[in-house]
């Protein structure tokens, strides 16, 4: 699908939803909104809850708790702040992860970041630096 089209949709699911409450009480001597006292309108039944494709559907909850012990994964979008020692231009700066996943360094260097960790992404960054001679690695 395009963006027009994904555009057009969550516009439409958006403008579908139905305000279901109770009217508001008017103050005690207020002439403030006299059609409010009009008779009671069943609307209940003009009212419905949309439903969305089963497979949109989460097959089964997930506990935060299972959520918050796993780390952060990169994915395109996401914003990278790269700081490298001495470099104060050049490299250091914030990369957005691209849609197929990766950075792109220097114009020329891609390194593939979804699906890693913050941890994993910064050995990736920093193996591809050395390997490209543009850092010296840190002796171990």
């Amino acid at each position: 699908m395009n963006h027009k089209t994904i555009a057009i949709l969550t516009a439409a699911s958006l403008l579908a939803g139905c305000a279901t409450m109770e009217r508001p009480e008017n103050a005690f001597g207020s002439q403030y909104a006299p059609q409010q006292f009009a008779e009671q309108i069943e609307t209940t039944a003009q009212c419905r809850t949309a439903l969305a494709p089963a497979g949109l559907l989460p097959q089964a909850q997930t506990p935060s708790s299972v959520l918050a012990a796993k780390p952060d994964m990169l994915a395109s979008g996401d914003r990278v702040r790269l700081n490298i020692a001495g470099d104060t231009d050049s490299l250091s700066r914030v990369y957005v992860v691209a849609a197929n996943g990766s950075i792109i360094l220097g114009g020329r260097h891609v390194i593939n970041l979804a699906g890693k960790s913050i941890n994993e992404a910064e050995r990736s960054v920093s193996q591809k630096l050395v390997a490209e001679g543009l850092i010296r690695g840190l002796p171990q």
